[in-house]
């Protein structure tokens, strides 16, 4: 297991981001700020988020190199992210298919929206009927 002394974020790399296997599943926006996810001086993914209309509040966005994976890097990354920019909630929107991602998100302190929640989102156009939302709370 990652510890937070082993993992750091620097500048984004865009083209390293290609190389990740699933970097597709995440959709890069203008509006989104980007780190390069370092763990003992080696890339090990992409952690960002896009800002919500609500200050303090983004949808994060994470991909993993499949060697890292399982081993609590997705949680020490969001949180870092969370405290640099002062970010009191993050969401996190994964189509239902992705169930590795799915738990670890849960396991990282994540909660899932309620099922009437989600249909209202859907019914709003805010959420595809393929994907389902997470929250976790900071303060």
């Amino acid at each position: 297991m990652a510890d937070n002394n082993q993992v750091q974020l620097k500048i984004f790399d865009k083209k390293y981001i290609k190389s990740i296997e699933g970097y597709t599943e995440i959709l890069l926006k203008k509006d989104g700020i980007y780190y390069t996810i370092m763990v003992n001086r080696t890339r090990a993914g992409v952690v960002g988020y896009i800002p919500a209309k609500t200050y303090g509040r983004g949808f994060v966005q994470i991909v993993i190199e499949p060697k890292f994976r399982g081993k609590g890097i997705l949680k020490i990354a969001e949180d870092m992210l969370a405290k640099k920019h002062e970010l009191d909630r993050l969401y996190a929107t994964i189509k239902k298919t992705n169930t590795r991602s799915i738990k670890a998100h849960l396991k990282a302190g994540f909660k899932k929206f309620s099922k009437r929640k989600l249909d209202l989102l859907r019914k709003e156009d805010l959420l595809k009927k393929e994907d389902i939302r997470l929250v976790k709370e900071y303060k």
